[in-house]
């Protein structure tokens, strides 16, 4: 999946926040902790590998994905990692038709690769 992604770059997260979604909550009948909750970025691109025309080096991106906290016994795919700021990332993401200015993991749970800590 990661081959297939459009935009391929480094990045540096310099914000990140989660949230859940409130009408996650009042349509829940379970576990809070199951709900899906969204996870945003803001980052510093370092370097572009593969497409984003419009980016350079420097630019700050906004990137968006939902993950759910899932029991360490859970068995599946993984999920897209909750990214650390100070550390560096090769991000493999997809554009957003409907919001072109945001970004979206390519590869679901092999998105991103860290490469270094800050």
């Amino acid at each position: 999946m990661k081959e297939k992604a459009p935009v391929v770059l480094n990045l540096l997260p310099i914000k990140v926040t989660s949230s859940l979604d409130p009408a996650a909550l009042e349509d829940s009948p379970g576990d809070l902790k199951l709900l899906p909750y969204s996870v945003n970025v803001q980052a510093l691109v370092l370097k572009i590998h593969k497409g984003a025309d419009q980016l350079k080096g420097s630019d700050t991106i906004s990137i968006a994905y939902q993950r759910r906290n899932l029991p360490e016994s859970y068995v599946g795919p993984p999920q897209v990692p909750v990214l650390e700021i100070g550390k560096v990332y090769r991000a493999f993401l997809a554009t957003d038709a409907a919001t072109p200015d945001l970004l979206l993991p390519a590869a679901k749970g092999q998105s991103f690769e860290l490469l270094t800590d800050s």
